[in-house]
Formats: structure tokens, sequence, C-alpha cells
């Protein structure tokens, strides 16, 4: 089961890594999860022999801190034990508490997989702790002669857990959680032999967590406003995983304000092209190469008499459009340039 997580994580990492995912930000997840514990210690290494279950159910929840990182916590109830047909075996009823940070290895709010290690700490109370023989009979020594008093064996251990997993989500706020845990264990005695080699557990887990405590969303964009990077976006306007608008020809202006959105342009003409920035886009500009004006489809006019410079013979002095763009300063009805006596 840990060779097939880990191949489903490492498939989760590439998918995420190609695929956008917008999702609703859960400020915490709680539900139900079952299992079954093997053992690893002095009588045998159970690990991945499923011969011998001890199964378990209980309750999980996650409470969001970081875009990486959560505070798992987890309630299992069940069994802990060892079965044998050559030798001692024991068993035992288990309470497991366990607080732990969960890390998630894709840097996304709730993708369609996400991957994620874990560790903390735990406290495992262990009660009706019995020894038997290979004949199933209850027993009061070990295969080492040593007598075994069960009340000795009862009570809280320490553990330190950790593991890796995988999180699926099947619904905007329905999750299944699949993970192994190694639990290390403080005890040598827990399987009724103490030999200097402390007993540890192995858990696999399946489980089903439903989100809760949505973010407020103010502007409705599907994106909380504890991660909203623009929290006042316009209604249906589409937005990026920072609940910004979207700019696709990343020119500055965002879609929905670009007139141009797939070609980068410029601010003066509403996101199209205007390579003269005299605020006309380049595809309706006569004149693309030179600032103009709108009376003009982009042309310039120079001098502001109201002939643009391709038609005005004068296009650095105000003159009338009769005389082509030229004055007539004394007013003779002869245009300056072609009048001998400008002044008389």
């Amino acid at each position: 089961m840990l060779r097939i997580i880990t191949l489903v994580c490492a498939a989760a990492i590439l998918l995420c890594n190609t695929a956008q995912s917008q999702n609703k930000f859960w400020r915490s997840t709680v539900g139900l999860s079952l299992g079954t514990n093997q053992y690893s210690g002095d009588l045998k290494n159970d690990f991945y022999r499923f011969g011998t279950t001890n199964p378990f159910f209980g309750l999980q929840g996650n409470l969001w801190l970081t875009q990486r990182t959560d505070l798992m916590a987890r309630i299992n109830v069940g069994g802990y034990g060892y079965e044998s047909e050559t030798s001692n075996a024991f068993d035992a009823d288990m309470l497991h508490v366990a607080l732990m940070l969960k890390i998630k290895l894709v840097d996304m709010d709730q993708p369609r997989f996400m991957p994620y290690i874990f560790g903390g700490v735990a406290l495992n109370n262990y009660s009706n702790w019995t020894l038997q023989n290979n004949a199933g009979n209850d027993i009061s020594s070990n295969n080492d002669g040593n007598t075994i008093n069960p009340d000795d064996l009862n009570g809280l251990r320490g553990a330190i857990p950790v593991g890796v997993g995988v999180q699926i989500r099947v619904a905007e706020r329905v999750f299944i959680n699949l993970d192994e845990t190694y639990m290390m264990q403080n005890s040598d005695n827990w399987d009724g032999i103490k030999r200097n080699t402390c007993d540890h557990s192995l858990m696999h887990t399946i489980g089903v967590t439903f989100g809760l405590c949505p973010w407020a969303d103010t502007d409705k964009d599907g994106v909380g406003d504890k991660e909203d990077k623009c929290p006042g976006t316009p209604p249906l306007v589409k937005v990026d995983e920072n609940g910004c608008p979207l700019d696709s020809d990343k020119d500055g202006i965002a879609d929905h304000e670009d007139t141009c959105p797939d070609v980068f342009g410029a601010t003066t003409a509403k996101g199209c092209p205007d390579a003269d920035a005299d605020g006309i886009a380049d595809s309706t500009d006569e004149c693309p190469s030179n600032a103009g004006i709108a009376a003009f489809n982009g042309c310039p006019d120079t001098d502001g008499d109201g002939i643009k410079d391709a038609e005005d013979e004068c296009p650095s002095v105000a003159g009338d459009k009769k005389f082509n763009g030229c004055a007539d300063t004394d007013k003779d009805g002869v245009a300056d340039p072609k009048d001998k006596c400008a002044n008389t």
C-alpha cells in the first residue's frame, strides 16, 4: 500500500503542476476513518502481511493553517496485537489520539489530488491486554519463560507518528484520504517481551472528510477573502488562483477591461496595440507611427488649425483651409508663402 500511495503522490504532483483549480477554502474538515494496525517487534515483523488484521475506526479533522500546512488530529478505537501458529501472541484494545502537522506537497488550495506528509505526537491507551499461546489460550509467561502481568502492559504509552498520504477531492467539500502512518513507540514491552528493541506499529487508513466553515468571499469569485489579493473584483469576472482578474496577454490590463485580451497592448488604447501612444488603436489608426488625434483617425495636426499635416502646406503654422493650411497675415487674400509683401 505504501508503494501505491507513493506512486499516486508522484502522479498527483505532475497533475497538479499542469492544471489549476478554483476551489473554495475550507477552514476545517472533519470526517470518519477506518483501517488496520500492524505490529513489528520481538515476535515478528508483521508489516504488509495481511494475514493478521487489527481493525480500527475513528474520527479525523484538519484545521487550515496556511496554503501548505494543516493541523491534523485523529482519534481511533480498535485493536492491536499479533497472531501466530508457532509462538505466543498478544491482543489488546487500543485508543489512539494524535496531533500532527500536515504538510501539503502542492502549493494550491484544494486540487483534485493533494499529496502530503505529516508527523507529530500521539498517545496510545491499551486495555484488556492478554497473552496467548499458539492454541489461542490465555497464558501468563512469554516465549522467554518470563511471567507476564497484563496490568503492567495496560495504560498509556507515548509515540511519534510520521506518515505519507494523498487527499482526493471527489466533490466541492468532500475528500477521501489514503495514508500510511509509521508509529515509533517508546516502549519495548507492548508484546510482553523485553529485549531492548522498541516495538512499532504501522497504520493503514482510509477516511472521508467534509469541508466546514468556508472563508468569507465578499466578491463571490470563488477565492476566500483571506487569500484574495484582489477582493473587489466585479461580479462574473473570471479570476486566477489569487482572486485577481485574468490577464491573458500579460499586458497589465485585465481581460474584462481589455478590448484586445489576446494581444499585448497599451493602456492608452484599452489593451490594444498603440505604437504612437495617441490613444487610438493601431488597427484603426491611419497614422500608427505618428501620434495624432481622433478627429483625423490618429493622424497629426501639429499646428492645430483643423487641417491634418498630410494635407497642410504649412503644418507648423496655424492657417486657413482656403490657403491649404497656410496663413494670410496681412489679410490681402494672398497666402504668406506666396505673398512678397506679407505684412502689407
